[in-house]
C-alpha cells in the first residue's frame, strides 16, 4: 500500500497488487494505476483536486482528503484485493 507516487506505479507495472490512498490527487486526474490488481481509496469531498500534485499545505485548511479515509476502508480494499486472505 502506498500513496499515489512512483512506487505504486512501478509495483502495478510489475503486476504487483496495489492499494493506493489518494489524497489531493484523485483518480479522476488519471494518476491512479491501471493494473486490474489495483485499488484506489479516496475520500468523497468537494474541492478535489485542490492542486495537481498535493502539497505541504492544504488550500482548504483541513487535509480531510486523507484524514477522512478510515483505516477500515483501506483494510477492506486490501482484503478485497487479496480475495479475503488478509
Amino acid at each position: 500500500m502506498t500513496n499515489d507516487a512512483s512506487p505504486v506505479h512501478v509495483a502495478a507495472a510489475r503486476g504487483t497488487p496495489t492499494v493506493t490512498v489518494a489524497g489531493a490527487t484523485p483518480r479522476a486526474l488519471g494518476f491512479a494505476p491501471f493494473h486490474t490488481a489495483s485499488r484506489v481509496v479516496e475520500a468523497d469531498l468537494n474541492g478535489r483536486p485542490c492542486g495537481p500534485h498535493g502539497g505541504r499545505s492544504c488550500a482548504h485548511g483541513h487535509f480531510r482528503c486523507t484524514g477522512d479515509i478510515a483505516s477500515e476502508v483501506v483494510l477492506k480494499a486490501c482484503d478485497d484485493l487479496l480475495g479475503g486472505a488478509a
